[in-house]
Order: C-alpha cells, then structure tokens, then sequence
C-alpha cells in the first residue's frame, strides 16, 4: 500500500488538494446559509395571502420613527384635526401603499418641496393640540403677524434637521425627503375624503356660531368619592358583573371610566456595574505611577510631585475602563457559554424546555463576572447592584419609574434610544422590531449613562395588551368600582335635590352641604372645608376650559348651550332666571355630578366668522362629515383598524417562527 502511494503521491496530492478547494468555495462562511432576519415573513397582504418581509416592515418603522421627530402633529394628530393619524409603523406602511396605489405620492424632491406647507400644517397643529393655548387658540391662529413668525420658525427648523434626524432612523437623506413624499401623499389621501363634504352658507353659519360661541359658568363638582364611605360593601354578584363587563376594556375608556384590559408588560431583572465604583477599589501601584510619568514627559512637564494627581487620574481611569472592558467580555463569555448549543431562528434562540430552572439569573452573571475580572485584571471590583422585579408585572409605561436603569441609553449599530424603547421592542412584545430583547435570555448589549455605568438586563417575562387573568388579579380596584359606582348612581338620583338647593342658596350652599371635616388634630373649633366653587369656567360647543379637565365633558357642553337658547342672546343673569341658568348634569366618565350655575355668553359675531381661514373652514367640512355618521363604533377610513381590514393585512408571525425565503410575489419594499 505504501509504494501506491509513494508511486501517486502527486496525483493523490493533486484530487485531495482539489476536494478542499472545492469543498471551501460551496461552504463560504460559517454564515453563509444561515437565516436573514430581513427575510422574516412578519404579514400577509391582500387577498392572495402575499407575503411581507421583516425589511418592509423595518423600514417603514424607519420611516415612522423619523417623522415622528420632524413633524410630529403632521403625523400623529388625528384627521379630524388635520394630521394624519398614523398610529405605528404597520399603519404607515399600509396608508402610504394606499396612497401610493391612488397615485398620490411623488418623488423625493415632492417631499422637499413640501416643507414650507407642512411647516403651516405643523404650526397649526402645535397650536391646536396644545393644552395651554385650549381657549386662546382660534385667537392665535387668527394672528397672521405671530402665526407667519411660527411657519417660517418651523420651517426652518424642518430643513436644517431633516437629514439628522433621518440618519438617526438609518435612513439617508434621499430617504427622507422620500419619506416627506409619502407622508404629502397620504395627506392628499386624507383631503380627497375629508373635503367630500359639500356645505352651504346657512350650514356653515351653523358650525361657525358652534365654534366660536363662548359660554361662562360657575360650578361646583360632587365626586362620587364623597360618599364612598357611605354605601355598602357591594355583592360578589355586582363585583363580577362589573368585571365581566369590563375586562376586555381599556382603564379610563369604559362607560364610568372602569377598564380591567391589562397593558403591555413585564417581568425584568438587572445589574449595574457602577463606573466610580470600580474606579474608588483600583489600588495604584506606585512603581507604575511613576513610570507612567517618566513615560509621557510631553504631557506631564512638571516635576513629579506636581504632577502626580494627574498621572495617577489618567493611570485609575485606564484601569478604569479595562476592568469595565473585562467584564463586558466576561458578560458575554458567559452568555455565548450558556447559549452556544441553542438553535437559532433569525436572531431568536430557541429555548429549552427547562431554561426558567437553568437559565443564568443576574445574581449568578454578576458573581462569575466579579470573579473573571479578578483572574484577568487582577482587581477585585466591587460586585454589580442587583434588582429583580418578578414579583408583579411592570408596565411599559411604569419604566421610567424603576429608578436609575430608566434613564440609561443604548447604541447598537449606530441605532440610539432609551431603555423604554428598547424594552418595547422585546420580541414577544413586537414581533416584528428589527432588534430587541428575548424572553429569558440576558441582552446581549449594555446600557449606559452618564457616568458611564453599565447596565445588563434580561426581561424574565412578558404579557401582551390583555384582559386580567383572574377577577382575584385585579378585585381591589374593582370592589373600589362597584362601591363608586353605587355612589355616582345615589348622586345622579339626587340631582335634583341639589340643583333645588343651588337655586335657593347659591352653590355655596351645595359646597357647604359636602363639605368635609377638619383634618384630624386641627384646632378645636376649626371650621370643615366646603367643595371649591369653580369660577368664571368658559367652554365652547367643542371644548372645555384647560384650567378644569373635569368639567370637559361633551354632554355638559351642550347641556349649558341648550340651555342658552333658551335664555336668548342677551341672557344677563338676574335672580329671575337663576332657574333656567342652574343646571345639575351627571359625569358619567368622572363618576361626579356637576352643579352649575350659567354666568354669560359670547355670542359669535359677524367679524368672527369673517376671519374664518382655510384651515378652520377644512375643519368645519370634516366635522360635518364626522357628524354625518356619529358611530363611534365604525373607526375613522384610514384609522389602523380600517386600513388593515380592507388590504386584508395581517400578521402571522409567532415567536420561535421560522423564516421562509423570499418568494417573487414578496409585498413591495417600496
């Protein structure tokens, strides 16, 4: 056998030498064959089930992301106000694809073009949704000198930041003046229905004198708190009356405000390395101070003793930073070691079965971190702080309230952001975010503050918008409810009651009837607190005063101008109308009565009306078309839930899913 090869050696040589040349160029790299995240298939489309990819979906929150930033009202603001009521970034892809298959969206340069009006768009929104502006609003818009001052500001502001703020959202400045093009498109789109309605002189009259008449009143507000304390324990049959009732509906938007839908949520745990601390346990070797300094003379021409400080500072922060460096290497060491036999998905792991028995805690990555920075580095740094929230679920918008980790920042890949957003984009939570934490596995990235700490965490656990689970998960608020709402019920039966007092002995006699006692250890004689009287509230057909949010109520609104048309234009209160001008009207939503007295008016004027822009006249036709067909139930035509019901969109997309590759009828990037 020997001399076959000693005699073929050569050719032996030769096919061998061939074999592994061969064999290298069909293998490439280690990740060649592995899954793009980008070819995700995250929805299907349209009645043919078309496929669209994680890219799309990526991009368009890309895109989302930025104009949020630009022109924020333009975008978000609903259409009954002029935006364009984009929710997310799924609702953006499917409006601009109907906008772009109506052949409403130009080229980039339409998208640049449009800056000087959107600046007019965004100025008017700013101005409109601003609470501090509520009664002044049309009076403002109505300045032509102030309102010209705020377009060219926001213009200006449009133009000089676009391209950073799209580079921020990894879209380039071609990108994002296409991004404007879509979002003047859909504008387009919103204008085509929202102009469909036709007004005449005597209508339009009509909306005008609902807009701009003022009313003013004095009132005084009956909480059903007030009488809490005097209803009995409800029943456990009301109790879960009102559960069921109200467990799928979101807290605050139910009938009385009762809502038991669960947000989304989670369960986290995290370690901070904290910078000055590591710093304050590094011991300087006085062998290495001064050779630090014989060293860098250039940068330390002093005498030693004048610069030691200095040289000892640069020598801490250097050792600093490598047991900072050591224990991220560490970190992820024990990550890779702990994940490195799972099979991947994109860049989901698939789990084992036992991974919440076996997974690695923070407690135990903090301890084995402590201990290889020591092997490596010689420093014993001092161990990372530890917190663990598994107890209870913290919702997304309860984040910023977990102390020092909210406020830390990411940088992955040039992507920026804070921790709240990072946690929103955990991949149970969003299947489609581009990049985010999984359920049960430590992030791989650090967060990082100001002083440069560095934060580690896992999120143990994460829920979904969702009812409770359980009546027991969430029976003290609704035992709570259920005792309200039998006191709001007392209050409403009563009403007339108090509005008989009001009339006889002012709201000053309703404030003193619930007034409440004196805080306990007053001094004796101390007289009990009436309910304040609100003074001077103004509201108009469509808005309330910003100065009492719980008087802004749209049944108060019209009850008061009913009212009004009874009393005539030139209603001046006198004692002989106190009847008609006092009202008693539940608040069903703020579970109180209000008690109030009508104190005049502002009758719309002529000039008033004349001063009527196009905005405000664009209002008006959308309001009418809104009036038209006064269900709330059916959602705005390019609301998320429209759109997505008539392109038939829906996404199919599981954790743990695998990814197909990109067949030829993949949904448009586009």
């Amino acid at each position: 056998m020997t001399k076959v090869f000693r005699k073929y050696n050569k050719w032996l040589l030769a096919v061998f030498g061939s074999l592994l040349m061969v064999t290298f160029m069909i293998q490439g790299t280690a990740g060649q064959f592995q899954a793009d995240p980008g070819d995700a298939v995250v929805a299907t489309i349209g009645p043919e089930a078309a496929k669209v990819r994680a890219r799309v979906i990526d991009k368009a929150e890309f895109e989302y992301k930025a104009l949020s930033d630009i022109v924020p009202a333009a975008l978000r603001a609903p259409p009954s106000e002029g935006g364009a009521g984009i929710e997310n970034g799924e609702h953006w892809y499917l409006i601009t694809k109907e906008a772009q298959e109506a052949g409403l969206v130009g080229e980039a340069a339409d998208g640049a073009e449009w800056i000087p009006d959107l600046a007019k768009i965004e100025g008017r929104l700013e101005i409109l949704l601003n609470p501090q502006y509520r009664q002044f609003a049309q009076q403002l818009l109505n300045n032509p000198q102030m309102m010209a001052s705020q377009y060219d500001r926001l213009q200006r502001l449009i133009e000089e930041n676009k391209d950073s703020i799209g580079a921020r959202a990894n879209l380039r400045p071609a990108e994002t003046d296409l991004a404007l093009a879509k979002l003047r498109g859909v504008h387009r789109l919103l204008d085509t229905y929202g102009r469909a309605a036709k007004m005449s002189d005597a209508t339009f009259t009509r909306h005008a004198r609902e807009l701009l008449t003022r009313a003013s009143f004095d009132a005084v507000m009956i909480s059903a708190e007030r009488l809490i304390d005097t209803v009995p324990a409800p029943t456990e049959e009301q109790i879960r009356d009102i559960f069921e009732k109200y467990k799928g509906v979101r807290p605050g938007t139910g009938e009385y405000g009762f809502g038991y839908l669960r947000p989304k949520r989670v369960k986290l745990e995290w370690m901070i390395i904290s910078r000055p601390g590591v710093s304050a346990s590094i011991t300087l070797d006085p062998i290495e101070v001064n050779k630090l300094y014989l060293q860098n003379r250039a940068e330390f021409p002093g005498e030693f003793a004048a610069e030691k400080t200095a040289v000892e500072n640069k020598l801490r922060e250097k050792k600093t930073q490598e047991v900072m460096d050591e224990a991220d290497r560490a970190y992820r060491a024990i990550l890779k070691s702990a994940t490195r036999r799972m099979t991947s998905v994109g860049s989901i792991k698939k789990l084992p079965d036992d991974w919440a028995a076996t997974r690695p805690t923070m407690q135990k990555i903090a301890e084995e971190v402590v201990s290889a920075v020591e092997r490596a580095t010689k420093i014993r740094m001092p161990a990372p702080a530890v917190t663990v929230r598994d107890a209870d679920f913290i919702p997304l918008d309860g984040i910023r309230s977990l102390g020092a980790i909210a406020f830390m920042q990411f940088n992955i890949g040039g992507k920026q952001g804070t921790f709240e957003e990072l946690i929103a984009n955990t991949h149970e939570l969003n299947p489609s975010a581009s990049f985010g934490p999984q359920v049960g596995l430590p992030f791989e990235f650090p967060l990082t503050d100001v002083a440069r700490d560095a934060a580690y965490f896992t999120v143990i656990d994460a829920r979904g918008e969702s009812p409770a689970d359980s009546l027991d998960e969430v029976r003290p608020q609704v035992e709570r409810d259920a005792k309200l709402l039998t006191a709001f019920n007392t209050l409403r039966e009563n009403a007339p009651t108090y509005q008989a007092l009001a009339v006889t002995d002012g709201l000053e006699g309703v404030a003193n009837l619930f007034a409440s006692s004196p805080p306990i250890g007053s001094p004796e004689g101390t007289l009990a607190i009436p309910l304040p009287i609100e003074k001077r509230v103004v509201m108009v057909k469509y808005q309330g005063d910003f100065k009492y949010p719980q008087l802004d109520d749209q049944g108060l609104r019209d009850a008061v101008l009913d009212r009004l048309h009874q009393l005539g234009p030139d209603m001046r209160p006198t004692p002989e109308n106190v009847v008609l001008r006092t009202l008693a009207h539940p608040l069903p939503a703020k579970l109180s009565l209000a008690v109030l007295q009508i104190t005049g008016q502002r009758p719309v004027s002529t000039e008033d009306m004349r001063r009527f822009g196009e905005p405000e006249v664009a209002a008006v036709q959308r309001r009418e078309l809104r009036d038209a067909d006064p269900d709330e139930a059916i959602p705005h035509p390019y609301s998320f839930k429209a759109v997505s019901e008539r392109l038939q969109y829906k996404p199919v997309r599981k954790p743990g899913a695998t990814p197909e590759s990109a067949p030829a009828d993949a949904a448009n990037p586009s």
